[in-house]
């Protein structure tokens, strides 16, 4: 079985983001987890198969990977310290710094209806 494609996505401290450099678009009023989702989901279809995203937001030190499916729907797959993803996903030379505690309990993720 091949792997989910999988998307790269950042937060910015301005609370917009972008996928893989392409901006997310946000409807007024729209919170910017729904819209990832809707993006991520719009990938999904278009591949009909699933797709995986990596989400990083700086301002919480954590990356969270999200599964989402044609369907719509999503889960949570795993959650980490920025600088662990960092380190899986760069040289050596680039880590992130370490952040103590508890992650952030993950607000992106939640029940869609299609």
């Amino acid at each position: 079985m091949e792997p989910a494609p999988h998307f790269d996505v950042v937060i910015f401290g301005d609370g917009s983001a972008a996928i893989d450099g392409e901006s997310v678009p946000v409807m007024p009023g729209e919170p910017i987890d729904v819209a990832i989702l809707d993006m991520l989901h719009g990938y999904a279809r278009v591949r009909d198969a699933s797709v995986t995203g990596a989400i990083q937001d700086p301002s919480s030190g954590y990356v969270a990977i999200v599964e989402v499916t044609p369907d719509g729907s999503s889960k949570l797959l795993e959650q980490r310290a920025q600088a662990e993803a960092s380190e899986a996903g760069q040289s050596a030379g680039s880590k992130g710094s370490v952040v103590q505690g508890e992650p952030p309990v993950p607000q992106l993720v939640r029940a869609r209806r299609t």
